[in-house]
């Protein structure tokens, strides 16, 4: 016969006075995923739900909403810089008579036909350190729902150029 355990007269601590409990179902693939994932940080499997729970709702609520953070202006900014097509330079400098810049596939046919002593170069807009550091702070606060935004944001400036696209439908 099983002993039953003796209530606790303890005080339930503040963070668990008011708590909420859900109940969930896991295949014993998700299950072994969960503790094997708790067990590298050093966690109960709770704590690793709890806190992989808690973060994902913030990202989801942050990218979903306005805040005082931009994560769309930052999602098109990125993308802009993903999707932007990069530039050849022929000649050193602005004040040259050979400098020229222009859209990379034009240049493969122009320095062909024409020839430079100087091969031209390629250019990139890249991102600068601050740009990297509030991308840090979205990947921070959005997760991969910033990585989401970012790609949904690639496809809709490479859409007018998609062939395959089909009509809009008419509301009527």
């Amino acid at each position: 016969m099983p002993i039953a355990k003796k209530a606790s007269k303890e005080k339930p601590s503040e963070k668990e006075a008011g708590s909420i409990t859900f109940s969930t179902r896991f295949t014993e693939e998700q299950r072994d995923r969960i503790v094997q994932a708790a067990e590298v940080r050093g966690w109960t499997p709770s704590n690793l739900m709890r806190v992989a729970t808690v973060e994902k709702a913030a990202h989801i609520l942050n990218t979903s909403r306005q805040t005082k953070f931009d994560f769309k202006g930052l999602a098109m900014k990125v993308a802009k810089q993903l999707t932007s097509p990069a530039s050849m330079i022929v000649g050193e400098d602005p004040g040259d008579n050979l400098y020229s810049k222009a859209p990379q596939e034009f240049f493969g046919q122009w320095t062909d036909s024409f020839g430079f002593d100087t091969p031209p170069r390629l250019e990139t807009d890249s991102l600068g350190m601050a740009d990297i550091q509030i991308l840090k702070q979205a990947a921070r606060l959005g997760g991969t729902e910033v990585l989401g935004l970012i790609i949904e944001t690639c496809e809709s400036l490479l859409a007018p150029n998609s062939k395959d696209l089909p009509e809009p439908v008419e509301p009527n």
